[in-house]
């Protein structure tokens, strides 16, 4: 009997031994991946999103549809203790108020906070959370809302999330909800570095209007689409290119205060006071 055990507990060996003589080597992309759970933060990052808008033309009661290109960016990004902001400037939902002239961009402050949760800030909002951000004798406490969270990973299907007393409503509305992950082309995605990948659709829905966004971790936001249910004013747009890179060192030392910090004054030139918080 003992026999046995012996050879079998050498077969065993034998079998798991390629595993560590060649292990299972990553691509860049899926290191790449790994290493960024959600939205990659860097500044310079950039997504280039493509599709088509229907609207009311300013002034008209006419409807129009055409094609729309619409580019998100990162410009600069700031790190302490747990949280990552990053000065954004564009929006896909910005184009929920295309009215036919040049879709024009938001500016907004991306915050990660802890490794999962994002939320996007505009106006005074915004503009208030930068300055806890650089003042080192605040807490941070109270620095972002649940009803500003946009992404909280990781990410599954049938996961709710946003303000507490609204993700317990029976019908689904004025919270975030994972619909489902389903299996997406990228290989025509300039820049994007993978060619097929785990899409997740998150809807949000509510009396006037709905929402759709696609994410893929270490990618972002990959798709949008938006309709008003009582007016002219939907699109539907997917992301076409893209420029992601890994985090610099200098952008994760919250006491650098060349590199780790974004001045008051850019922040106010940047973030305008009165923009829309891109919530309808």
């Amino acid at each position: 009997m003992k026999k046995i055990i012996k050879l079998y507990l050498i077969l065993y060996i034998f079998a798991l031994l390629p595993l560590f003589i060649n292990p299972p080597v990553l691509s860049a992309s899926e290191n790449a991946n790994a290493a960024v759970s959600g939205i990659p933060i860097s500044a310079g990052n950039y997504w280039i999103y493509k599709g088509n808008v229907k609207y009311l033309k300013e002034g008209t009661q006419k409807e129009f549809s055409r094609p729309i290109t619409f580019k998100m960016e990162i410009t600069d990004v700031i790190k302490r203790e747990n949280i990552t902001a990053a000065l954004l400037k564009g929006y896909p939902l910005d184009l929920s108020r295309f009215t036919g002239l040049p879709a024009e961009r938001g500016d907004y402050l991306l915050v990660l906070a802890g490794s999962g949760s994002y939320y996007l800030l505009s106006g005074e909002n915004a503009v208030n959370a930068m300055k806890k951000i650089n003042d080192e004798n605040d807490s941070l406490y109270e620095l972002v809302d649940e009803s500003d969270m946009i992404a909280d990973f990781p990410l599954a299907a049938g996961k709710v999330f946003g303000e507490a007393e609204q993700v317990t409503r029976t019908d689904g509305k004025y919270c975030w909800r994972v619909e489902e992950c389903v299996d997406s082309d990228f290989s025509s995605v300039k820049g994007a570095g993978i060619k097929n990948a785990r899409e997740y659709w998150l809807f949000y829905l509510t009396n006037p209007d709905r929402q759709k966004a696609g994410f893929v971790p270490g990618v972002g936001i990959t798709s949008y689409s938006y309709r008003h249910n009582g007016t002219t004013m939907e699109f539907d747009v997917k992301l076409t290119e893209c420029n992601i890179a890994a985090a610099p060192a200098a952008a994760e030392g919250g006491n650098d205060k060349k590199n780790g910090r974004i001045k008051k004054d850019a922040v106010k030139k940047s973030i305008k006071s009165g923009s829309d918080s891109g919530k309808n």
